[in-house]
């Protein structure tokens, strides 16, 4: 499948076992529908008494941003140290046969300002970066290391690929 709805997440949630206490929710994902973004963000906050903790593996993009801040609340936000990290301001792609008039237009301008707005508030709620620097990273809309990504307070941690312990058989 293309595409990991809020429909295939919620069946996932309803498919946990009720004695959970803590979530790993790994994200491997170039983004996807804003809308199903915040349920997926807002579902994983309102789940009660459990830890939730956000994996970013390899692609961590757009939405996926988004939804990786779900781990600030009462868990840990966690990056691989070769992921791909990138926020950006939110995207609209029209249709082949839409036709629209300068009023239209503005509508969907508005309409993008307003996701803009909603999306620097998550950011700038989970970390300490202030939003005019975290609006202008968004501008840029390049990918960032992890690295990058923790010290604009986005992720918590970096996991190393280096193997720290081993036993030889």
């Amino acid at each position: 499948k293309d595409c990991y709805t809020f429909s295939d997440f919620e069946s996932d949630l309803y498919k946990m076992p009720k004695a959970t206490k803590v979530l790993d929710v790994h994200i491997d994902s170039g983004g996807g529908l804003v809308t199903d973004g915040y349920k997926m963000y807002d579902a994983l906050n309102a789940l009660d008494g459990i830890v939730v903790n956000t994996i970013a593996e390899k692609n961590c993009k757009s939405i996926a941003t988004v939804i990786a801040q779900a781990g600030k609340r009462n868990g840990v936000r966690k990056g691989y140290i070769n992921t791909d990290y990138t926020i950006h301001f939110p995207l609209w792609k029209p249709q082949a046969e839409e036709i629209y008039n300068a009023q239209d237009l503005e509508l969907v301008t508005a309409a993008l300002k307003k996701e803009e707005e909603t999306i620097l508030n998550i950011y700038a709620a989970s970390s300490t970066t202030p939003k005019d620097s975290l609006m202008a990273k968004m501008a840029e809309d390049m990918p960032m290391s992890c690295e990058e990504a923790k010290s604009y307070g986005l992720i918590d941690e970096i996991i190393s690929e280096s193997i720290t312990a081993f036993v030889e058989y």
